[in-house]
């Protein structure tokens, strides 16, 4: 049985920015990932993976004509996250989804496979960046991301963090074109906020080089500000993210956000791994839900 495992990501700063070709700083993740599973009895695909994946073979077929999906196996889709939160998940399955055909591919057409699921992201999200399909085929590690380029900064984030699900409704397609609707109509702020979270971008690598939690936290909690600014956090979102800034902890969207009951992945990193539980209780009492604890292989404390 064939098994094709592509991990998720998050973004600790750079959402939308990076769409104007800002810096994006992000990571890809040990312990969640996407898995298509070869599996002759799979039950239907669910929503939205089974229009996903829909599209994929219309893209494929679009763009190689003799693609036959008849000859593809049956298979099942796993993921260690919700679909659509934030966290890659669109560009981990493209990615699955391209390895898992690559054996039934046609020699001329394998180099085409990026183009293959940057289409896929485009249509998904509107307008992408083509930071999330980078991220999600690297190794685990942090990494830069600008204007279709990237590269590795660091094997671990130097402090603990964790990831929840805020829920929420709102897609990134119509995240993306809030913002871009945003940008239009207040061009000059629009302007302001994306150069102001591509500083951030840099200011975060000094706070990386230095392992300085204050610098990191501060960079973190303006970037809240920022996307708060922008349009795209939930106001339930931003009070949760604004109580941990008393204790010094911070949290931020990771990815498109939302405004529909919710902003999907949210990220939280704190500097005294005993937070763990302040922030657990926390949680609990907006009734978001703990996806990801970060494990000591992900991070540079001991």
């Amino acid at each position: 049985m064939r098994t094709v495992s592509v991990p998720l990501k998050i973004i600790w700063l750079g959402e939308y920015a990076c769409l104007y070709d800002k810096k994006a700083l992000g990571q890809t993740l040990l312990g969640l990932n996407l898995r298509l599973i070869e599996d002759q009895k799979a039950p239907a695909l669910v929503e939205p993976i089974v229009s996903f994946v829909e599209r994929f073979w219309d893209v494929m077929q679009m763009n190689f004509p003799g693609f036959d999906r008849g000859v593809i196996p049956s298979f099942r889709v796993e993921s260690d996250a919700p679909f659509g939160i934030g966290l890659g998940t669109s560009a981990s399955l493209a990615v699955a989804l391209a390895e898992y055909c690559y054996p039934f591919l046609q020699r001329n057409w394998q180099s085409q496979i990026a183009k293959i699921i940057a289409q896929m992201e485009n249509q998904q999200h509107g307008k992408a960046s083509g930071v999330d399909q980078f991220l999600v085929c690297q190794d685990p590690g942090v990494y830069a991301f600008q204007a279709g380029a990237g590269h590795k900064l660091a094997e671990a984030f130097p402090f603990p963090f964790v990831i929840i699900n805020t829920f929420g409704g709102t897609s990134t397609a119509q995240m993306v074109q809030q913002v871009s609707q945003f940008y239009e109509l207040n061009r000059s702020k629009g302007f302001t906020i994306m150069r102001k979270l591509g500083h951030l971008a840099y200011d975060l690598l000094k706070g990386l080089e230095e392992r300085e939690f204050s610098k990191i936290y501060q960079d973190l909690e303006t970037a809240a500000d920022l996307l708060n600014d922008l349009g795209v956090v939930d106001a339930k979102v931003y009070d949760f993210c604004r109580y941990l800034r008393s204790f010094k902890i911070a949290a931020k969207i990771t990815g498109a956000g939302g405004v529909d009951g919710g902003s999907g992945a949210v990220l939280v990193c704190y500097e005294d791994p005993e937070a763990y539980s302040l922030i657990r209780g926390l949680i609990d009492k907006y009734d978001f839900e703990l996806i990801y604890k970060a494990n000591k292989t992900e991070n540079g404390y001991q």
